[in-house]
């Protein structure tokens, strides 16, 4: 039997801007396991890539969100209106995240254009010394 808030260790949502943007709220369930706390930073990564994203997670009302970060998280990997992203915990402060397309199938960073050029703009731009992707 599931209890509502028993821990999970995966979430899912289906991206809408007025939902998902300025920020993403994180299911409480997930928290319990994520371990999140309002201020930190957790790191967001793309199975098969080589690209982390560090996004702050912020507090609000008992409630937590990726904030900071997750907008760049989101032009990166060209995510679009009704993708599905799934969430998944890999240790404190880490997850991997699938990101599904309106044909249900999965999306690639390399789908993104401009890739690697515009990425490795901005990231050097915030990072002079992150030469690697």
């Amino acid at each position: 039997m599931y209890a509502a808030h028993s821990p999970a260790t995966a979430f899912f949502t289906h991206y809408t801007t007025s939902l998902c943007q300025p920020k993403l709220k994180i299911p409480a369930a997930f928290v319990v396991n994520f371990g999140a706390r309002g201020g930190e930073r957790c790191s967001m990564e793309r199975r098969g890539e080589v690209t982390t994203w560090e996004v702050r997670i912020a507090e609000a009302n008992g409630e937590f969100f990726f904030e900071e970060g997750w907008i760049n998280f989101v032009e990166d990997n060209n995510i679009e209106e009704r993708d599905v992203l799934i969430f998944s915990y890999v240790e404190p402060a880490r997850v991997f995240v699938q990101i599904f397309g309106t044909n249900r199938c999965a999306k690639r960073i390399r789908n993104t254009p401009g890739y690697p050029s515009e990425i490795q703009k901005r990231l050097s731009r915030k990072n002079p010394t992150n030469n690697a992707l």
